[in-house]
């Protein structure tokens, strides 16, 4: 039978089941559960109390074994570039274009403390959801990073709303990173203030 999924206002459709390496999963909860599982792992990880060092940490090859670690054990293109087109992100053939750009612009960051922690982490969380360059799981990841980020600059992670989460914050959420999208980072940085410990 094959899973009925459910795509959510924001989140990336996931059309594709190819690649699922759990072959019992049948449903929308049991997918979400087992990525949450896989996630949880990633975040103890990442977020435990090893701080990592910014901004040395942050390189193209870190940022795909950060996706690795979170989806590896459920999807097998985790932590690899997507090859097709989607509704969001830039083309393909300019991921890792636009990955090692964005690695540049975080040791200038990080070396120059151009930004506050929090829009730091706003706009890295950004470039990663924008760049959109796996698969699935994009906001996710883009969301860890942020905190990691937010955690090695001595800031606490921010309460980020769920996948599954709708109402207000969700949509604060979604308008943050439209907004982001014209250069506006203030809604972002915003929510992000908001929503930190």
């Amino acid at each position: 039978m094959p899973i009925k999924l459910q795509n959510l206002e924001g989140a990336t459709p996931l059309d594709d089941i190819s690649g699922l390496k759990i072959t019992w999963i049948q449903t929308q909860d049991q997918l979400n559960a087992v990525e949450a599982d896989n996630i949880r792992l990633a975040k103890t990880k990442y977020l435990s109390n090893k701080r990592f060092a910014f901004p040395k940490w942050f390189s193209v090859s870190h940022i795909n074994l950060i996706h690795k670690a979170m989806f590896g054990k459920v999807w097998k293109w985790a932590g690899k570039y997507r090859s097709a087109e989607k509704n969001v992100g830039v083309s393909p053939f300019t991921i890792p274009i636009e990955l090692r750009q964005l690695e540049e612009d975080m040791l200038f960051w990080g070396q120059e403390k151009s930004f506050e922690p929090i829009e730091t982490a706003a706009r890295i969380h950004h470039r990663l959801v924008y760049i959109h360059p796996y698969e699935n799981g994009n906001g996710r990841h883009g969301r860890l990073v942020g905190d990691m980020v937010l955690r090695a600059l001595g800031h606490n992670p921010i309460l980020w709303p769920r996948i599954s989460d709708s109402g207000k914050k969700r949509d604060l959420y979604i308008q943050g990173l439209k907004d982001a999208d014209d250069s506006d980072f203030t809604a972002l940085i915003a929510f992000l203030t908001c929503h930190s410990p």
